[in-house]
């Protein structure tokens, strides 16, 4: 329990950040925009291949025309995972490949693996199973301008079983481990 209310303190205390309220010690200078307005917001919680919580994620449109992604887990393996928008709102864990249904990396430009819109690099896991991202990218908005994430069919953010290292077939990040559907938020509170 007392894991769980640290991971809670940190979210807190970055998204106080991000929101201009004190220094953002734990974000770069790319990713702390004090005094930014903050926009839209989106949020999911992530499940493993066996329906189990793992983690949760939450997006906030910055008005430097950025999205702040912060995502937290409890119990996957130690080391980097490769993290991913992925297409499509729907985690379903069945079949030989789960959350396929995810569809693929959000790639509206048609870019190669590595220039995906929805490639969000990594997410590191600590030795006793804590991970935490704290990300940035200009590649997509939530929902409106020219490359919305959140479009009629909704969209994932799936984390991958090994490290992505950016290579043009897509092949290093290995099978999807946990996924989340992402949904717009409003005060805070995630919508049908």
């Amino acid at each position: 329990m007392r894991r769980i209310a640290s991971i809670s303190l940190v979210l807190t205390g970055t998204l106080v950040a991000v929101l201009g309220g004190t220094p953002a010690s734990r974000l770069s200078a790319q990713e702390a925009t004090p005094g930014a307005a903050l926009g839209a917001t989106a949020a999911g919680v992530l499940q493993d291949t066996a329906g189990k919580t793992i983690g949760t994620a939450f997006l906030a449109e910055r008005g430097d025309g950025t999205v702040a992604i912060f995502v937290t887990t409890l119990g996957l393996t130690p080391g980097d995972h490769g993290i991913h928008a992925h297409e499509a709102g729907a985690c379903d864990p069945s079949g030989e490949k789960p959350f396929t249904s995810a569809g693929g990396h959000f790639n509206p430009t048609g870019a190669e693996h590595g220039a995906h819109a929805g490639d969000l690099g990594n997410i590191t896991v600590d030795a006793e199973g804590l991970g935490m991202a704290q990300l940035s990218t200009d590649r997509f908005t939530l929902s409106s301008g020219a490359t919305p994430l959140l479009d009629a069919d909704g969209a994932a953010l799936v984390i991958h079983a090994n490290r992505d290292e950016n290579d043009p077939e897509g092949k290093s990040f290995g099978g999807r481990i946990a996924c989340g559907i992402l949904t717009m938020t409003v005060a805070g509170t995630p919508t049908p």
